[in-house]
C-alpha cells in the first residue's frame, strides 16, 4: 500500500472523528443537569469533611467510607467505570466492589508496586518483581516473567493496551487481546517515576529532570518533549484538553492544545488527580482547586495516593492506615455517557459492551498517527524549499 493511500485512510478516519464530535456538542444541547459545586458568602469558610457528611444524601454519605487496615503504604485505583476499585500496599492486593462492598479476592505477594485493572473489572494487572495478570477470582491468568521492575502503568481502553514503565527505562506496549508485545521504546532517562494517558492513546511519561515527554508506539523518538521545571515529576493528571504535572518546584496546569506555557502555577505538590475538580497532596494535607481557586482541604495520616471516582463527587485516598473517601462537590460528571463505561450496566449489558469493544477495537498503528503525519508533510516541505530549482534556457522569462 503506497504512503499516499495510507495518508488518505488516516485522513478518512480523522473525518469520521471531527462528525462525530459534532454530533457530541449536539447532543450536549439535551444534557440540562449541571454540577452542584458549594458557593461561599463574604466571611464564611468552606466546610470540613464531618460537615459535609452531615448535609448530604445517606447515598452519598455511603460511598465516602472508611477502611482502617494495617499500617502500611495503601494505594488504590478505579476501574473505567468507577464501580470497582483495587487496593495493595507492598504485600498485599485485594479488589472489591465499591456499591456492595463485596470483596472479589485477596492474595499475598512480595514487593507489589502498582496494580491496575484492565478493560474491565474482571482482570486487572499486578507488579511485582516481576508482572501478572490475575482474573476476578484472585487466580493467576498470566505470568510475563520477561517484566521486571515495573514502576508505573497505564490501561488504553480503546487500543487494549497495557503500558507498562520499568527502571531499565523501558516503555512496553502489551496488546491484552493479542497477548503479545507491540512495542517496546527507550525512554533515555533512568528512573522515570510518572506515567498518564491520553484518551487518544498517546502516554505522557514524566522523568527526574523535569522533562514530560509524549509517547506513542508508532515513533522511536517522542513526539513531543516538555520542560516543566528542574525538578522531579512525581505525577501527571490528565482530563480531556488538559493535564497537570506535579514536582517539589511546583504543579503545574497546562493545555494540550498550548503548551508554550501553563495556566496557571500551583504550590507544590507530590500526588494530583484531575477531574472537574483538581486533586493535590503534599505529605498529610489535601487541597483542591477549582478553577485555579483553592477549594476544600483535609488531613489525612501518609497520603499515598489519590484518585477521582469516575462519574462521582468522590476522592479515593490511600493513607498509612487504609483507604478513605473524600467528599468534593462538583468533581463529578452528571450526565452519563451510556456510550462510554457506565456504572449502572447489567452483567449481560457488561457483556455486549465487552464484545462490542473487541470488534471496535482501535488499531495501535494509529495512535499518534496525526503528529507523525505533520512531521512528514513539514520535512518535506523543508526538502522541497532546499532543492534548488532547475534552470532551462527559458527560465529567464518566468
Amino acid at each position: 500500500m503506497s504512503k499516499q493511500r495510507i495518508t488518505e485512510k488516516i485522513k478518512d478516519k480523522f473525518k469520521i472523528a471531527s462528525e462525530a464530535q459534532r454530533e457530541n456538542r449536539l447532543n450536549s444541547l439535551l444534557q440540562t443537569q449541571e454540577r452542584g459545586y458549594i458557593v461561599l458568602e463574604d466571611g464564611e469558610q468552606y466546610p470540613t469533611q464531618r460537615q459535609i457528611k452531615k448535609n448530604v444524601a445517606c447515598s452519598v454519605k455511603e460511598k465516602a467510607f472508611s477502611l482502617d487496615l494495617d499500617e502500611d503504604d495503601w494505594k488504590s485505583s478505579y476501574s473505567l467505570d468507577g464501580r470497582h476499585i483495587i487496593l495493595h500496599s507492598k504485600s498485599v492486593v485485594a479488589a472489591f466492589d465499591c456499591k456492595t462492598l463485596n470483596v472479589f479476592f485477596e492474595r499475598t505477594l512480595r514487593n507489589v508496586e502498582t496494580s491496575i485493572f484492565l478493560h474491565n473489572e474482571q482482570y486487572c494487572a499486578i507488579a511485582s518483581d516481576t508482572l501478572f495478570i490475575y482474573n476476578k477470582n484472585g487466580q493467576e491468568v498470566h505470568h510475563l516473567s520477561h517484566e521486571r521492575n515495573v514502576r508505573r502503568m497505564a490501561y488504553l481502553p480503546y487500543h487494549f493496551l497495557l503500558v507498562t514503565l520499568s527502571d531499565q527505562p523501558f516503555l512496553r506496549y502489551l496488546d491484552t487481546s493479542m497477548g503479545k508485545e507491540v512495542a517496546k521504546l527507550y525512554v533515555k532517562e533512568p528512573s522515570c517515576c510518572a506515567l498518564s494517558r491520553r484518551d487518544d492513546g498517546i502516554v505522557l511519561v514524566g522523568g527526574t529532570r523535569g522533562v514530560v515527554r509524549l509517547f506513542s508506539p508508532n515513533s522511536k523518538e517522542p513526539l513531543c518533549s516538555l520542560l516543566v521545571n528542574s525538578s522531579k515529576i512525581s505525577s501527571i493528571a490528565v482530563r480531556k484538553n488538559n493535564f497537570v504535572c506535579s514536582s517539589l518546584q511546583g504543579t503545574n496546569f497546562y493545555d494540550f492544545r498550548n503548551l508554550k506555557e501553563p495556566i496557571y502555577k500551583l504550590p507544590k505538590s507530590e500526588n494530583v488527580s484531575l477531574s472537574n475538580v483538581l486533586a493535590m497532596s503534599y505529605k498529610n494535607k489535601i487541597t483542591t482547586f477549582m478553577n485555579g481557586s483553592e477549594y476544600i482541604k483535609e488531613t489525612y495520616r501518609g497520603v499515598n495516593s489519590i484518585e477521582f471516582a469516575p462519574y462521582e463527587d468522590i476522592l479515593a485516598v490511600g493513607t498509612r492506615n487504609g483507604l478513605s473517601h473524600m467528599i468534593v462537590p462538583g468533581a463529578g460528571d452528571p450526565n452519563i455517557d451510556f456510550y462510554e463505561d457506565s456504572p449502572f450496566l447489567t452483567k449481560k449489558q457488561r457483556r455486549e459492551r465487552e464484545v462490542k469493544k473487541l470488534m471496535e477495537k482501535i488499531p495501535s498503528s494509529f495512535i499518534g498517527s496525526k503528529f507523525i503525519i505533520e512531521d512528514a508533510v513539514e520535512e518535506e516541505e523543508e526538502r522541497k524549499e532546499e532543492e534548488p530549482k532547475k534552470r532551462t534556457a527559458l527560465s529567464r522569462f518566468y
